[in-house]
């Protein structure tokens, strides 16, 4: 029992550290850089995917975000046969895998097309608690109608104190 304890709590501290293994803030110029996608449509056709996630990464490398918010429809669920599955992390991951190795911390808010797939909101949340770039965490606060709110802290450019909440 002891045992089982105390890997449980070794769990919850390697989970903790996973998420919060970065720290957002300013440049030393004091500017702070956001690419913001929005209806990315993962899922449309396997040719359009790979020209998407190329032309993220191409974006990305360009203009060397601080952040990447992607707000909604980074899945086409209207694509799903409702009845494989797996099928919005299959499309997940491959935006998920890119921000990972470009080592870039980003923020997905749900559209209405991303509800449309296998995954619930529990699983989604699985999903991005497994990508220690990802900013969707315990504070995230999810309203079907309303969106997600995120709360992050982003510091100075001495990283000492959070300017913007």
């Amino acid at each position: 029992m002891l045992v089982f304890v105390f890997v449980v709590f070794l769990n919850v501290i390697e989970r903790c550290l996973a998420t919060y293994t970065y720290s957002l803030y300013f440049s030393n110029d004091n500017r702070f850089r956001i690419l913001q996608l929005t209806d990315i449509h993962l899922a449309d056709s396997p040719l359009f995917d790979l020209i998407t996630i190329s032309d993220i990464e191409n974006m990305v490398l360009k203009t060397k975000p601080d952040l990447i918010v992607i707000s909604g429809d980074m899945v086409s669920g209207y694509k799903w046969d409702g009845y494989t599955r797996g099928f919005f992390r299959e499309h997940w991951l491959k935006c998920s895998q890119l921000f990972t190795r470009l080592k870039i911390p980003y923020a997905f808010t749900m559209g209405n097309h991303d509800y449309e797939t296998d995954a619930d909101i529990s699983q989604i949340r699985k999903l991005e608690d497994s990508n220690p770039f990802s900013l969707f965490n315990v504070n995230t606060f999810i309203d079907h109608e309303k969106g997600h709110n995120y709360h992050v802290d982003i510091l100075d450019s001495k990283r000492a104190l959070a300017v913007t909440r």
